[in-house]
């Protein structure tokens, strides 16, 4: 396993930058969890937003250390 991962810190980076962007999309979850009735519409869109913010943020900086 230790060996799969890169030695060069950049390509550590761009790796977990990537994981981290997987881990954001919960859109589908979020949408179970309102029709289970587990989240108000107010809390879902709330959710909504910040996940997609969050988002564009590991977009941009992975796409800068990719370019870079």
């Amino acid at each position: 396993m230790l060996k799969d991962i890169p030695e060069d810190p950049p390509a550590i980076t761009l790796q977990f930058l990537k994981i981290a962007r997987g881990s954001c999309e919960l859109e589908t979850r979020l949408i179970i969890s309102k029709n289970l009735n587990y989240l108000n519409s107010e809390k879902f869109e709330i959710l909504i937003e910040k996940t997609s913010e969050i988002s564009k943020m590991l977009n941009a900086v992975i796409t800068k250390l990719q370019t870079s």
